[in-house]
């Protein structure tokens, strides 16, 4: 399936706006009765969708291949305007609360790689797309993603859209009849950021493609506002927050300083998405008695820890090497530069470093 009539048929899937300074993600979709405004029956269908209305408006987005589509654009997220109403609405029981996902998701069945696909982007936004599917990777998910860069075709397109111009810096589709969100786009305003914090955006863009919500929707703490939102559908992820005004999440509704998927990110992923055969660099209770000293499951048995796996020539373990994420890792940072260790989303020349930059992920892999 070539990708840009898969982009426009994937464009039933919602996307996410970043905002340069504050990314204020809402979700809409459908067609529109006058130039840029959004009808009182797109407005109810939003918020059927469990989407923030708010700001809603009529645009288009152009795809590489030239092609025009008009869609709904709300915050970090846009819909093609004629299959808004095509989406289901959420069904859930009245007082349920909490934004964390949408009613569509990823059919992963007991595995799943997503190949997303790099239209010609400069290297800063490789290295941090690279940077942001590696922590998704990490999480040993039976949902996984890679990339290639080039012209061919993929379930995920990332492009910049140099035509159209678009408030904020990115956005991207939904998940829509079982598939991910098939494009994320990238406005001209993308070149004024570092590949650290395109990581950050590229990271909530990934979880939006495959169903994410913003945790912090009935409020709005992030985006510095004190909004009670009462009508908006949501499901919760058991196990996670569920007021709606948390902003312990790289999936809040404005960007914040938070730059790597945190415990709440990673427990709704979990929920989500399961495990496979074995979890990466982390005690794998399906595989492993707990209660033995050796928790983490390597190359089909279980060990005391990734370094044990290491020394019995374990080479799956390599990538966590001393007890996690504690050994300079290739696959995140460029290993000849200074800073090889890949920790919060970034990479640091030492877990040191990075503990001492406020990133508790490495407090660990210290010496005590």
């Amino acid at each position: 399936m070539k990708p840009f009539i898969r982009i426009a048929s994937i464009a039933s899937m919602i996307a996410g706006i970043v905002c340069t300074t504050t990314s204020c993600e809402s979700e809409s979709v459908s067609p529109a009765p006058a130039a840029n405004e959004v009808s009182s029956k797109i407005t109810q269908k939003l918020i059927n969708l469990g989407v923030n209305p708010a700001n809603a408006a009529i645009t288009n987005t152009i795809t590489p291949d030239g092609a025009t589509t008009e869609i709904v654009s709300a915050g970090e997220v846009m819909i093609p305007s004629d299959q808004l109403f095509e989406y289901p609405d959420l069904e859930i029981s009245e007082g349920q609360t909490r934004a964390f996902r949408h009613v569509n998701l990823v059919d992963v069945g007991e595995s799943r790689n997503i190949k997303i696909v790099a239209r010609f982007l400069e290297p800063e936004s490789i290295t941090g797309l690279n940077s942001a599917i590696f922590q998704y990777n990490r999480l040993g998910l039976k949902l996984t993603f890679s990339l290639v860069e080039g012209a061919e075709d993929g379930d995920v397109i990332v492009y910049r859209n140099n035509n159209e111009l678009f408030e904020g810096v990115m956005r991207s589709f939904l998940p829509y009849q079982g598939n991910p969100g098939g494009a994320i786009e990238l406005s001209q305003e993308v070149s004024n950021f570092s590949a650290q914090f395109r990581s950050l955006l590229f990271t909530r863009q990934l979880g939006r493609i495959i169903g994410l919500r913003s945790s912090d929707w009935r409020t709005r703490r992030s985006c510095g506002e004190s909004a009670t939102i009462v009508d908006s559908s949501v499901i919760h992820i058991p196990g996670t927050d569920n007021s709606g005004d948390s902003t312990a999440s790289i999936m809040t509704e404005c960007v914040t300083s938070t730059l790597a998927l945190t415990d709440d990110d990673k427990k709704g992923l979990r929920f989500l998405y399961g495990t496979p055969s074995f979890n990466t660099c982390e005690p794998n209770p399906v595989r492993c008695d707990q209660s033995k000293p050796w928790k983490y499951y390597f190359c089909g048995q279980c060990f005391e820890s990734p370094q044990q796996a290491i020394d019995n020539g374990c080479q799956e373990a390599n990538n966590c090497g001393n007890q996690g994420q504690c050994a300079p890792n290739a696959q995140a940072c460029d290993q000849s530069k200074p800073w090889k260790f890949f920790f919060c989303g970034q990479c640091f020349e030492s877990a040191q470093q990075a503990s001492d930059n406020g990133c508790a992920e490495a407090t660990s892999c210290l010496k005590s």
